[in-house]
């Protein structure tokens, strides 16, 4: 009951109800299979002995209503209907699969979509403590199996126990001591059998789970650092640290498998053997083979259609339980990860920005540290001003930045623009001000164009931006000259087509083709050779004025123009001034200068 409850718990009311009459239609396919199995029997009676037609009270009326002139013709009309009842009964069989196919498919589509939208909805540094081989696999992988392996288990399971128990009584009815013989020996054979391999497919289950995320974070990290794997040649570790975990998933698999089809032979046989001892038996005590037919007749056939459901129902019920650790694992973010930012409309207007950005009493600790990286600091940034970051590696200037991009929330202090604080209901509007290169661009699969307007529809870009945009990154040339389809180019996964500094210009268009009244560059120009920095440093010069720039930088001639250098320093800020002054009054400053 407590699984069926995790079960249910990934489901939306909607859902849920349309889940409701899936199971009312698996219901009605099992009464008509009922009727269908149950209609055999009066037919091999009849035909076995015409005149139950006549003594037969229910036959008899039928025969007179339907004003039949022979015993032959009522055989042939009722041999008809028993063919149109299993008609329909395979009909009813095909639409009730049809209908667990098209919901599990559904479902399937909306776990993703909603599993997807839940990740996406999880702040900046969600993602800092997570790893994202491990959501590629739980949305990619986790949902597929959890709709394969429980929920289309458990409709089939449902499905095959209703339609096992509407035979069960058919056979009941018919013969009530033979029926629960045969049903008691194959419900407790079956019992006996889960019962015993339960526990080991469970352990099995969840480390066939563990091993699956093992297997994408190999091969994520394989193919992403696939440059370095050929230069140092390690191809053969990486496909050693895939081999182990593929391995063990595979032994599971067949573990599964091989117990899946054990009870089958075993209860054939039973089944079989039973119907065929009763035969023997009925036979020695003198009984008439004409007698007992009909009712054997029905039986046989109720085993035929019986034992593929029981063992389907086995299967399923095996399934389930080497799959459901997944289920659990949906479970955990579906409910218990917080519910996240609602996703925002593309064209939520711009936050008015005219004066300053102000940031007051900073503190921020990541929820993994044991320290502050910002330590109560304040910082007023003019509009229209240029000002720069300094330190050593791992001063705070990249998390002081993330804070200004809204990336980060502090646990105290507060973020001003003009006179308005920046809350988590206004953070995208001020984030349209905003352009931002990181020292690692990430370019997609996809040509320059749409790599420089990064998530934009093609019908919706701006090609005179796009130009004005790589022409200030000083990549225009380049693209319009040297490759044959120019702006048209794929450019390869990450764009490993391009060197780091045409990937890094690529990254600079991309944040200034909506011409935001902010740019953040965060060591933009560390992977470029000295003339192409230059020629960037010069276009952010002809900016100045005109937008407020904010860059992080190690080489201190990268900042040299700026308004304002802060010195930071264990999350301080120790410093600050323009290059002269700082050079003059900071003895760490100038070293940093003078060996820059």
């Amino acid at each position: 009951m407590k699984n069926l409850k995790l079960i249910l718990a990934l489901f939306n009311k909607r859902e849920k109800q349309q889940l409701v009459f899936v199971l009312l239609a698996l219901l009605v396919m099992g009464f008509v299979e009922l009727v269908g199995i149950g209609s055999i029997g009066p037919f091999i009676s009849v035909v076995s002995n015409p005149k139950v037609i006549h003594t037969n009270p229910y036959l008899d009326k039928i025969y007179a209503w339907g004003n039949f002139s022979s015993d032959p013709q009522f055989i042939i009309v009722l041999g008809a209907a028993v063919i149109a009842v299993l008609v329909l009964s395979n009909i009813c069989l095909a639409g009730a699969h049809f209908l667990i196919y098209y919901y599990s498919a559904k479902r399937r589509h909306s776990l993703s979509m909603r599993l997807f939208e839940k990740y996406l909805r999880q702040p900046y540094i969600f993602y800092l403590n997570t790893s994202t081989a491990d959501l590629s696999k739980r949305i990619l992988g986790n949902v597929g199996d959890f709709i394969s392996g429980v929920l289309m288990n458990v409709l089939h399971c449902i499905a095959g126990s209703i339609i096992s128990l509407c035979i069960i009584i058919l056979l009941i009815l018919l013969n009530p001591a033979l029926a629960l013989i045969v049903s008691t020996v194959l419900g407790i054979s079956y019992i006996i059998i889960f019962s015993f391999i339960k526990n080991v497919l469970s352990k099995k289950g969840i480390e066939n789970n563990i091993q699956n995320t093992l297997k994408f974070k190999y091969v994520n990290e394989s193919f992403g650092g696939i440059k370095d794997i050929k230069i140092l040649g390690k191809e053969k570790v990486f496909l050693d640290f895939f081999a182990g975990p593929s391995k063990k998933t595979a032994s599971n698999d067949v573990y599964r498998d091989s117990i899946n089809d054990m009870p089958k032979y075993l209860l054939e046989t039973i089944a079989i053997g039973g119907i065929v001892g009763v035969i023997i038996v009925m036979i020695h005590f003198g009984a008439v083979i004409d007698d007992f037919l009909p009712v054997l007749t029905v039986y046989v056939f109720g085993a035929y259609r019986l034992l593929p459901l029981l063992q389907r129902v086995f299967r399923s019920f095996t399934a389930i339980k080497y799959t459901f650790p997944v289920v659990r694992e949906l479970y955990e973010d579906f409910e218990k990860l917080p519910a996240g930012t609602p996703l925002t409309p593309v064209d939520v207007p711009k936050m008015d920005f005219q004066r300053h950005i102000c940031l007051k009493n900073i503190v921020f600790r990541y929820p993994t540290g044991n320290r502050d990286i910002i330590k109560d600091q304040s910082i007023t940034i003019g509009s229209n001003t240029s000002i720069a970051l300094v330190g050593a590696t791992g001063c705070g200037k990249t998390t002081l930045v993330d804070i200004i991009l809204g990336l980060l929330d502090p646990q105290s202090g507060s973020m001003f623009i003009d006179d308005t604080e920046i809350t988590h209901a206004n953070k995208r509007n001020w984030q349209k001000n905003l352009g931002y290169v990181p020292q690692s661009i990430y370019l997609t699969d996809d040509t320059i164009r749409n790599n420089i307007a990064f998530g934009i529809e093609r019908k919706k870009i701006d090609d005179e931006a796009i130009i004005k945009a790589a022409g200030l990154a000083n990549i225009h040339d380049f693209i319009v000259t040297e490759l044959e389809k120019g702006y048209d180019t794929v450019i390869g996964e990450r764009g490993i087509r391009l060197s780091g500094g045409q990937r890094q210009r690529i990254g600079i268009a991309r944040a200034v083709y909506h011409d935001p009244s902010v740019l953040i560059l965060d060591e933009a120009t560390s992977a470029l050779d000295s003339l192409t920095e230059n020629a960037i440093i010069d276009a952010i010069k002809t900016m100045t004025r005109k937008k407020t720039i904010i860059m992080i930088a190690h080489r201190i001639t990268t900042v040299k123009n700026c308004d304002m250098i802060y010195l930071m320093d264990k999350g301080v800020i120790m410093d600050q001034g323009n290059y002269e002054e700082l050079y003059q009054k900071n003895e760490s400053f100038r070293k940093m200068a003078d060996g820059a």
